[in-house]
């Protein structure tokens, strides 16, 4: 997979690219799928769109979230979702996108 590294805004700090697997994407798809049968599809655009926009401090402080069991992952609390990812040598690879309650064996 080939990546690139992008200027932030901010500081003129190096930030990452951000990198969704198929899982994350159909993880945030049933996310707003739920929330606009539960909530309204305004609310549900908006929550989904708070996610993606959480995962944007990744790509500027890759460290933010916290050490998992496995040493290859990192989590970030967004809300009441879990943000689930690897930080590789370009890119942040969000792996899943799961609800604070979904067990870490989820994740397989």
């Amino acid at each position: 997979m080939t990546c690139s590294i992008r200027r932030s805004k901010k500081r003129n700090a190096v930030a990452l690219r951000i990198d969704y697997t198929e899982a994350a994407l159909d993880d945030l798809a049933e996310i707003t799928r739920y929330g606009a049968f539960n909530f309204g599809l305004k609310a549900a655009r908006a929550y989904s769109q708070s996610l993606l926009d959480a995962t944007e401090i990744l790509a500027t402080f890759p460290m933010a979230g916290a050490a998992t069991t496995d040493p290859l992952s990192r989590v970030l609390i967004s809300q009441s979702h879990r943000l689930v990812y690897r930080v590789e040598p370009e890119s942040i690879l969000i792996l899943r996108i799961l609800h604070a309650r979904q067990m870490p064996q989820e994740l397989e």
